[in-house]
Parts: C-alpha cells; structure tokens; sequence
C-alpha cells in the first residue's frame, strides 16, 4: 500500500505502464505471479524504471518525507544512475547518468583488468584497495566540463588500456594493489562530487543511497564522514 501510494505521487514519467505478460520471461512471470500473491487482487503490476525502484525502495523505508536520492548501478535500462529529490512523497527526477559514464560499469571494469569475476567479486577489489589506500590518488578521468560530475569515458579506457593487467589465479603485484586503490579512490571522489551536487542543488541535508554501487561499504564511510549531509541511509 505504501509503495502504490507513492508512485501514485510521483510523475507520471517514472513509470512505463502495465505489465504485458505476453512479452514477459518466464522468470519475469514467476515473479510477477509471487508479487500478486503478496498483494491485494486489485492491485495492477506496473512496469517501473530500474533506478526508480531502487530508489522508491530507499525513500520508503528511510522514514522521511524529504530526501534526496542518489542510484549508482552498472546499468538499469537507458540510464546507469539517477539523481532525484523527493518532496511530500513525489520523486523529482534532477538528472540521469548514462550507460557510458556508469560508475558501476567503471568499477567491474577495474575488477575485470585484475583478474577477478566482473559483477561478482568488486568487493575483494575494495578490500585489496586497503593495502593501498595510504598512498591513493584518483585518476585524471573525471570530466569537470558537465554541470554534474561524471566520469570521461575516452580517458578511462586509455587510462585502463596503459595499466597492468593480471590473468585469474596470477600472483597479486604491488601494482596491482595501486591500481586497486586508485579505482577506488576515483570512484569515492565521483560519489562525493554527486553528493556535493545533489546537496547543492536540493538544499537538502537528508541523503538516501541505492543501487550496486551502494554495497561499497568503503565509499559510503567516507561520504558518511565527509560531512555534506546530516544523514545518509544506504539501502
């Protein structure tokens, strides 16, 4: 009921109409037939967009009426994050980060180049990162000429294409624990230039968190500690 109520509340763009269960998997339609079990018989499904679940997710369950919400993913349909702020249960959409400049797409692309499985093993990149991270600078692959900070992605494929690599079960190398730290280091200091935006442009001092990039407990601490909001929830 709570989260009818919501997207009710939202605009109408954030949702992409009823299911047609012609069109859907048969994965998608065991799940589709779970969620009506849990739900009153009246209620219609709706299609939603990837990264406004994740965040109508954390907005519901933060416990506030205002917020503003930040999505970071590998991708979610045309759109690999989003900024929004939400007002008296209304999600407003600020800005959509594309496919090209996904931070998520980014990190399991470092974990990739070390040897590691791309979308499974991100977290053994940002342990490994801690042997590192006294010394840890972010790279030179952040493009300051957009109103919002974003990665480049030209930059960050020359940058990864003059790196070291490591084949799976190889020996970890000294540079390959630099290469750690620098992927994370860039990737925290895009996540707080995203938080400086979001706090700037919505005044709000409430922030809620979603999606993959999300599980980076690392990054999280230290926006939690940089300050820039009272309060973050991490969903």
């Amino acid at each position: 009921e709570i989260l009818r109520a919501n997207l009710d509340q939202s605009e109408p763009s954030l949702g992409m109409g009823p299911l047609d269960w012609k069109q859907l998997t048969d994965e998608q339609r065991r799940l589709g037939t779970q969620l009506r079990a849990l739900f009153p018989s009246n209620l219609e499904l709706q299609r939603v967009r990837h990264h406004i679940a994740h965040l109508q997710s954390a907005f519901s369950f933060c416990g506030h009426e205002e917020a503003a919400g930040l999505s970071l993913d590998g991708s979610g349909g045309e759109e690999s994050g989003l900024l929004a702020h939400r007002v008296g249960g209304k999600i407003n959409i600020l800005h959509a980060i594309p496919n090209a400049r996904s931070w998520g797409m980014f990190f399991e692309a470092g974990t990739r180049h070390l040897g590691f499985r791309a979308h499974f093993d991100e977290g053994k990149v940002m342990g490994l990162a801690s042997y590192g991270a006294a010394h840890a600078e972010a790279w030179p692959i952040l493009d300051s000429s957009t109103p919002v900070p974003s990665l480049d992605p030209v930059r960050w494929q020359a940058f990864l294409a003059s790196r070291l690599s490591r084949a799976p079960g190889e020996e970890l190398l000294d540079d390959h624990v630099r290469f750690a730290a620098g992927l994370q280091r860039t990737y925290e200091e895009g996540l707080l230039g995203l938080a400086r935006w979001l706090r700037e442009t919505t005044g709000c001092a409430r922030l809620v968190l979603s999606g993959g990039c999300a599980l980076n407990c690392t990054a999280n601490g230290r926006l939690a500690a940089a300050g820039i909001f009272d309060e973050v929830y991490v969903s």
